[in-house]
């Protein structure tokens, strides 16, 4: 027969074993993670280097200055929750007739891969003789109209910068 004292220290080794065995194992399990916390870090880089070089040969071929133009830029943002890369497009001109110059001022939003836009937003004003104050022409992003260039700018992060 075996003894109560007996069953308690064979309790106590095989439990103290288990103990170890899962402070190893929990300290294993936190080595992965941060293993895996770098690779996802050295993908988004990536990923993020990837989408940049794609805009500026998106941009490229999608866009041409004129003597109209301005201002022609563009910002390249990568969405790792979307896995999409953006491409904002900022593109100034103006347009002269009878002594008075229309400003206008556009900024759009594609998807590069899709070739697909997103989001616009241009606003117009007048120079000389015959002036005007800006007023905004478009405004809508992902479906959603705006009214101001705050809106626009609001939504625009929403999209782009998740």
């Amino acid at each position: 027969m075996i003894r109560p004292s007996a069953v308690v220290a064979i309790a106590i080794l095989v439990g103290g074993c288990n103990n170890d065995r899962v402070a190893r194992l929990e300290s294993e399990v936190q080595g992965i993670k941060q293993e895996l916390s770098q690779v996802r870090k050295v993908n988004g880089l990536e990923l993020q280097a990837k989408c940049s070089a794609d805009a500026k040969t998106w941009f490229h071929e999608n866009w041409q200055r004129d003597k109209d133009t301005m201002l022609l830029d563009y910002s390249a943002h990568y969405n790792a929750v979307s896995n999409k890369c953006f491409i904002e497009v900022y593109f100034n001109w103006s347009l002269s007739a009878l002594r008075t110059t229309a400003l206008h001022t556009s900024t759009t939003i594609h998807d590069i891969y899709e070739n697909t836009e997103y989001g616009r937003f241009a606003q117009m004003s007048k120079i000389g003789e015959f002036p005007s104050p800006e007023r905004i022409t478009d405004c809508v992003v992902y479906g959603s109209k705006c009214k101001t260039v705050e809106e626009y700018r609001a939504l625009a992060a929403k999209l782009i910068s998740q």
